[in-house]
């Protein structure tokens, strides 16, 4: 496939090789990436395909060149980024250091969506995007407790109840105003859905269909009227 050209697959995990300081290599790769902004909005399925065939280090890399030539050349990427694809595939392989591959990204990508494919509040580290509570040390998070103070004090509840120490979640506020131009109702979401386009939508939906069977919010039962999702599965014994 033509999509993806293996030259500019080498040219990103080349540009994810080298360090943040200006260089004319550095230059040159830009260069050469800056006519494939398209590749940046291929899908997960297109980037699977790639990312199966690399090592550790040509994925991270990988991972590195999209940060870098998204946030240099402005492309557009948004949350079906080509570098959340990548992430992920590289999370399930290599989990045990991909959070350290997160934090890079965090702190250099001005993509609001990446590296996780969801809003991350303007954190610039793994530690500032989860939220928590803590009643060992009667810790909490400050930006959860501004933006959340009715999700913080139910989960501390929740946590005295059940005898934890620490409720770890992730804390976002809504972006549908910043993505949608419009307040937010489910009527304005419906709608939004339905005006998507591929691949957008169809990650869209898959989301609200992987939700748990026992999340039936409002967006989500509306989403089901509409028949854009199937109604959720009971759990299989």
């Amino acid at each position: 496939m033509n999509d993806l050209p293996p030259a500019v697959v080498n040219d990103l995990i080349a540009l994810g090789s080298l360090e943040d300081s200006p260089s004319d290599k550095r230059d040159q790769l830009l260069a050469r990436l800056k006519p494939f902004e398209r590749v940046n909005r291929l899908g997960r399925d297109r980037w699977n395909e790639v990312a199966d065939r690399l090592s550790e280090v040509e994925l991270g890399n990988l991972v590195r060149g999209l940060t870098a030539a998204e946030l240099e050349l402005h492309w557009c990427g948004g949350s079906v980024a080509g570098v959340i694809w990548v992430y992920r595939h590289y999370e399930t392989r290599f989990p045990d250091r991909a959070e350290e591959l997160a934090d890079w990204v965090l702190a250099r990508s001005e993509n609001p969506y990446v590296p996780f494919g969801r809003m991350r509040a303007g954190a610039r580290s793994v530690a500032e995007y989860r939220s928590y509570v803590n009643l060992v040390r009667n810790t909490e998070r400050a930006f959860a407790r501004q933006k959340h103070p009715n999700a913080c004090d139910t989960m501390k509840a929740l946590a005295q109840a059940q005898r934890w120490d620490t409720v770890v979640w992730t804390a976002l506020p809504s972006n549908f105003q910043e993505v949608a131009n419009r307040p937010f109702s489910v009527e304005a979401t419906i709608r939004h859905l339905n005006g998507l386009g591929e691949p957008a939508k169809s990650h869209a939906l898959e989301y609200l269909s992987r939700a748990l069977e026992e999340v039936i919010t409002p967006v989500r039962r509306a989403a089901i009227q509409a028949g854009l999702i199937p109604p959720p599965q009971p759990a299989q014994p």
